[in-house]
């Protein structure tokens, strides 16, 4: 019985910081405006024993006209970007150089923002 109440809290604890994440991504995603950005260079990244990750560095205009570059935060294969391509992006107009790609974003965060 013991047992079967540890596990019960333990469960409780996370329920709730599964909440407040999904609260804070959505009031984030809220604040965020979409924007068009232009691959510029890949960051090629390679571990010992694993094979490489290009993280795609990316330029775009804020809409007060500011240039921003930031880096993908997830790692892709070679072919998934090519320098000059544009891509979709989120960025919070307080804070532009924490930008994301929208295709990085999980299916999670989207359906998140959507609800």
């Amino acid at each position: 019985m013991l047992i079967g109440l540890f596990f019960a809290i333990i469960g409780a604890v996370v329920i709730f910081a599964g909440w407040l994440w999904q609260h804070s991504t959505c009031e984030r995603l809220s604040t965020m405006i979409s924007g068009t950005g232009t691959v510029v260079e890949l960051l090629k990244v390679q571990r010992p024993g694993e094979t490489a990750n290009f993280y795609p560095i990316v330029e775009f205009r804020t809409q007060t006209g500011e240039f921003i570059r930031f880096e993908g935060s997830t790692g892709v294969s070679e072919n998934t970007y090519r320098v000059g391509q544009q891509v979709d992006i989120l960025y919070d107009p307080q804070f532009p150089q924490d930008a994301r790609l929208t295709r990085g974003l999980s299916y999670g965060y989207l359906l998140l923002w959507s609800s």
